[in-house]
């Protein structure tokens, strides 16, 4: 049993060829230091990135198709964080193997490589999307307006769903602190192979490459061409953002992809761990510190929700007013631009 439908149509048991811990000795090693480390930062992470994404939702950004798309890629990539953190994490305290929880295991698995495989879709078209916002010439830029839009999104569910249900997963061991597909019961770990996970992040190593050199050309010739220190500081953000993101992201992809075949060091399959999870955990810090439209949006709403608070303890009867001012001001700021 390799995947997700073959599992329910087999009543919830898996494989007893493939995934047959009978007699096999299990070896647990606790992973304590490392793991509260995955547990501890992959929390701040979930927090830091479910704030941007409330500023975003709760705001009028949302009319802007590149922050559908954030946001459509923040719930895939919180969920990854919960992954390849916290669960991470908990499972490397207790010394957790597959053995040691096989359903649970491969029920996570099969989520881990449907959403990574999601998140490298969705960060290629939303890569498209800027590409567009800076070269309107782009024939392309139909696909990001009005209900043309739905279908991207159709597109990406799709292959997500398709990852989930029909393709293999990764399963974690806490004496490498990594994920595979391999479950280390001892058959040859060809038996295991996800060709979906391969494709998909050697495509994602290429493309992403591709799409974020073409993205840092734009901005050196917008650069050129623009003497407005606004737009000049706005696409230096993106500059930012764009090779930020998109480090993690290949180098969680290209290392994932040759652990999975080859004999690494423990050494490299922790510092592919880390990495994978700051491809996830990295957007979030960005938005809040490199995106200035998110970042101002989130200090107005901490604003407005504490000094709401505060009034009402020292001033209950004017609360209504301070409130309907703050909530004023936030409703007529004006939209800034959209990478800010």
């Amino acid at each position: 049993m390799l995947n997700l439908y073959q599992f329910i149509l087999n009543d919830f048991q898996l494989d007893p060829f493939f995934y047959n811990c009978t007699n096999r000795k299990i070896h647990e090693i606790d992973r304590p230091f490392i793991g509260y480390y995955f547990l501890i930062s992959g929390s701040v992470l979930i927090i830091i990135y479910l704030s941007a994404l409330i500023v975003i939702v709760t705001s009028d950004l949302m009319k802007f198709a590149s922050y559908k798309m954030m946001c459509y890629l923040g719930v895939l990539e919180v969920y990854c964080i919960f992954c390849n953190s916290v669960i991470t994490g908990y499972l490397g305290i207790h010394g957790a193997n597959f053995c040691t929880h096989p359903k649970f295991m491969f029920v996570i698995g099969v989520f881990v490589v449907g959403c990574w495989n999601g998140t490298c879709l969705t960060c290629v078209f939303l890569t498209l999307s800027r590409c567009c916002d800076l070269n309107a010439k782009l024939k392309m830029k139909v696909i990001f307006e009005g209900k043309a839009l739905y279908v991207v999104f159709a597109i990406i569910n799709v292959y997500t769903i398709y990852s989930i249900v029909f393709t293999s997963p990764l399963l974690f061991d806490s004496s490498r602190m990594g994920w595979f597909t391999n479950p280390m019961i001892g058959l040859p770990s060809n038996n295991y192979t996800n060709i979906i996970h391969t494709i998909n992040n050697i495509c994602d190593t290429i493309l992403s490459f591709i799409l974020y050199a073409y993205l840092c050309y734009l901005l050196k010739v917008n650069n050129q061409t623009s003497q407005n220190e606004n737009v000049l500081r706005t696409q230096s953000q993106i500059f930012i953002q764009s090779i930020l993101i998109c480090f993690f992201n290949t180098t969680a992809a290209i290392i994932y992809v040759w652990m999975q075949f080859y004999i690494v060091s423990p050494n490299v399959v922790l510092f592919a761990q880390i990495v994978w999870q700051w491809a996830h955990g990295s957007v979030g810090i960005v938005y809040i510190t490199v995106n200035k439209t998110v970042r101002q949006k989130l200090v107005r709403t901490l604003r407005a929700t504490f000094c709401c608070q505060k009034y009402s303890q020292i001033h209950p009867t004017t609360v209504i007013i301070v409130c309907q001012n703050v909530g004023t001001t936030m409703s007529h700021a004006s939209v800034d631009t959209i990478y800010a």
